[in-house]
């Protein structure tokens, strides 16, 4: 029998209080870029790592990682917060430009697989564009009568070393993907018989974890590193290369 999906979307608007919007019930075949709310253009190419820099001091680490199709990906985690950013690089003489790609039309999904329908487990895999797995990207389930935190002991899972989920569906009423929830206030929903036996997620992504709720930042104007002793050096900041 075809398998049919249903996703409900739980968008939330925070603004002092949090607003449930009505659910919205697709029976099809999804499309998780759109369903997240990412864009289905400038969809990023699969692209070898070139360049990596980076700088750390206390509790704070910022990592650049320039890709060879001229792409960028650019994380920080400071005291528990992570921001990152995507966009195109371009090298002039000594300096090295960062263009930023605006939120309307960001896609962090690269590729995406939904499989099976008999199986008693759901599996969800995520790796990163050089398949290197996603450790800590987020999920939550509920079941009907069953406090989350009881049910979770901590009221989520994350994915491990090896970017992996593995949980019994019939422990579930539903499972949430909410890593995505903080960049586009869209939670995808599962519920318990359209669970899928695997879900393979590509992303965008370096290996940082999701579990800070990432916030995407875009900056305008862009921004100009100066190139100098395989460091990049701007007036606050030193970035040293990483060998790879």
């Amino acid at each position: 029998m075809k398998s049919k999906f249903i996703v409900v979307f739980l968008i939330v608007v925070f603004n002092q209080a949090c607003v449930l919007k009505p659910k919205q019930i697709i029976s099809e075949t999804i499309d998780i870029r759109q369903e997240l709310g990412f864009a289905k253009v400038g969809t990023p190419k699969n692209s070898k790592l070139k360049k990596s820099y980076f700088s750390e001091s206390y509790f704070c680490y910022y990592r650049l990682d320039l890709f060879e199709d001229s792409t960028f990906f650019e994380g920080s985690n400071c005291e528990g917060r992570m921001h990152f950013s995507l966009g195109k690089w371009k090298i002039s003489n000594d300096s090295l430009r960062l263009i930023y790609t605006p939120l309307d039309n960001l896609n962090m999904i690269m590729d995406y697989s939904l499989k099976g329908d008999t199986s008693k487990f759901f599996v969800m895999k995520t790796i990163n564009q050089n398949h290197e797995p996603i450790e800590n990207l987020q999920i939550i389930g509920f079941k009907k009568g069953i406090p989350t935190k009881t049910a979770l002991k901590k009221g989520y899972i994350l994915t491990d070393k090896y970017g992996e989920i593995k949980i019994k569906k019939a422990d579930f009423d539903s499972v949430l993907i909410y890593a995505f929830t903080n960049i586009t206030n869209k939670v995808l929903t599962f519920k318990n018989k359209a669970i899928p036996d695997s879900l393979k997620l590509t992303l965008f992504f370096n290996s940082t974890n999701f579990c800070q709720f990432p916030t995407y930042e875009y900056y305008k104007d862009g921004f100009v590193f100066i190139i100098k002793n395989e460091k990049l050096i701007t007036k606050d900041l030193v970035l040293k290369e990483i060998k790879i």
